[in-house]
């Protein structure tokens, strides 16, 4: 079954205001630094996080997520395993609650490591795959600032 594509039509008033939470949390770590940085959100769902980050494009594998998206900004289709740029093309990579679900999770961190140099990446602090999403993430991107928040793990690596 594909979850995301089942429920998009209602996943923002689903969740929603919680992943809005989310990404202000990043926007607050990240701070004003980043209006001038070219960002992508890997797994961007319907788009709620594009809205706080002046240069910012969306990358969602799925089409029903991408339709529900009514905004302004850049929402391709692909997927983090097999990002769609050249390598070096971005400043920050952002991923929100979305690690857990990617069919291999490394593979997804060596891609965004391709394509960008900075990092703010959160996932379910509750997945059964807590401990291996970490290892992955400090063995592929390098040691970084763990937050934990109230339903997801935070990892930042803002680099220079």
């Amino acid at each position: 079954m594909d979850y995301y594509g089942e429920m998009a039509s209602g996943y923002d008033l689903l969740h929603g205001a919680e992943q809005q939470k989310k990404y202000a949390f990043i926007r607050a770590i990240i701070g004003s630094a980043s209006d001038t940085w070219k960002i992508l959100d890997v797994g961007a769902g319907t788009g709620i996080g594009l809205s706080y980050f002046e240069n910012i494009s969306g990358l969602e594998p799925s089409a029903k997520m991408i339709y529900e998206y009514h905004g302004s900004k850049t929402l391709i289709q692909g997927t983090a395993e097999n990002l769609p740029f050249p390598d070096h093309s971005f400043d920050l990579i952002i991923s929100v609650t979305a690690l857990q679900n990617f069919a291999d999770a490394r593979m997804a961190l060596r891609e965004m490591k391709r394509v960008s140099k900075r990092y703010a990446i959160s996932f379910l602090k509750r997945s059964q795959k807590r401990e291996e999403l970490l290892n992955a993430i400090t063995e592929v991107l390098g040691p970084g600032r763990i937050e934990e928040g109230e339903i997801d793990l935070y990892y930042f690596n803002l680099g220079q």
